[in-house]
């Protein structure tokens, strides 16, 4: 199999680029991480990757050294996509996934590789079910957008501009910090020690300033010329617009502020022609927003001296829920005991 390959940490030729970005233009759950100008700057930030080109199917994947090998993706957000319709599901055929796996172990060259494949199943190859996202499709108007949201959703977007709350776009180093104080206040919370938000940040798209970076956008809720909450997000321009972080006060939590920025996300995106929004996980907050929930899978690939390592770990996997279930029982049994 012949591949055409970048190695992020090496300037790309523009030959490469312009097939690249070609092919992302005409994959609508492409997401900000396959962009060229994000590979490298993450290539900067001490984070190489190998882009591949693959040509049938017509897709992209992009792999990262873990410790052992190499990983393609996460279980959120994969970085394996194909050239779609607009309106195509995330999801990969089994023909596809074929394609794509056949490329990464090309590439790899018979390492251990571990890649989150979008998909309902993952027929013939050794992968465990590792999580799942919920993506809206934007081709649907901002009425039907918002009749997927349950009832509670609908009623907290309307109660949140009662109480006052306005969601805006962030453009000032006030409003970043503000949401980096609320991104600390909110670790707090869970009862984990944060160092304090720095005042001053001197480069641009390091810290709180990380938003100041040309794929990143952020919304945050104001009141009484406060930041109450925010909502951030990574994009591809015609493509995915992707869910990345996410803090509140209890104030704004209280007025329903997380749901109306959501909303305020989904329209925002449809309006500027992205193709899809990915929520980045299938919590229950997600879910009734009423978006499609999309299963991941970890696909397990290696040559012949990873067949043995790789069926111990599907092996953990397959065991691991009912170990957990069984231990959940134990803790029940010995506490009304």
């Amino acid at each position: 199999m012949e591949l055409r390959t970048w190695n992020t940490r090496e300037a790309p030729s523009p030959a490469f680029v312009a097939a690249w970005s070609a092919r992302l233009a005409r994959s609508p759950h492409a997401s900000f991480a396959l962009r060229p100008d994000f590979l490298a700057w993450d290539a900067r930030q001490g984070r190489p990757a190998l882009a591949v080109l693959v040509d049938d199917p017509a897709g992209v994947v992009v792999l990262r050294r873990v410790s052992g090998g190499w990983s393609c993706g996460w279980a959120w957000r994969p970085q394996m996509v194909v050239e779609a319709p607009a309106n195509a599901s995330m999801g990969l055929s089994d023909a596809q996934q074929h394609g794509l796996l056949a490329a990464v172990d090309a590439a790899t060259h018979g390492a251990l590789t571990r890649c989150y494949v979008p998909a309902d199943t993952v027929n013939g190859q050794p992968a465990f079910a590792a999580g799942a996202t919920f993506v809206h499709g934007l081709e649907r108007s901002e009425d039907e957008l918002f009749a997927l949201f349950d009832g509670n959703r609908r009623r907290a977007v309307k109660k949140a501009a009662k109480d006052g709350w306005s969601i805006v776009e962030a453009t000032t180093h006030e409003q970043f910090r503000g949401f980096a104080e609320l991104q600390a206040e909110t670790t707090r919370r869970r009862g984990v020690a944060v160092d304090p938000v720095p005042e001053t940040v001197a480069e641009s798209g390091v810290s709180w300033r990380e938003w100041e970076l040309p794929w990143m956008r952020l919304f945050v809720a104001m009141r009484d010329g406060r930041v109450g909450a925010g909502s951030g997000f990574g994009f591809l321009e015609g493509a995915a617009f992707d869910y990345r972080a996410n803090a509140s006060d209890v104030a704004a939590r209280a007025s329903g502020v997380n749901v109306a920025l959501a909303w305020e996300a989904l329209r925002s995106a449809r309006a500027a022609g992205f193709r899809t929004l990915n929520w980045g996980g299938a919590t229950e907050f997600k879910k009734n927003l009423g978006g499609e929930r999309v299963p991941m899978w970890c696909r397990l690939g290696g040559g012949p001296v990873w067949a043995l390592p790789n069926r111990m770990t599907l092996s953990w996997h397959r065991v691991r829920p009912q170990l957990a279930a069984l231990w959940k029982s134990l803790g029940k049994r010995g506490a009304a005991s």
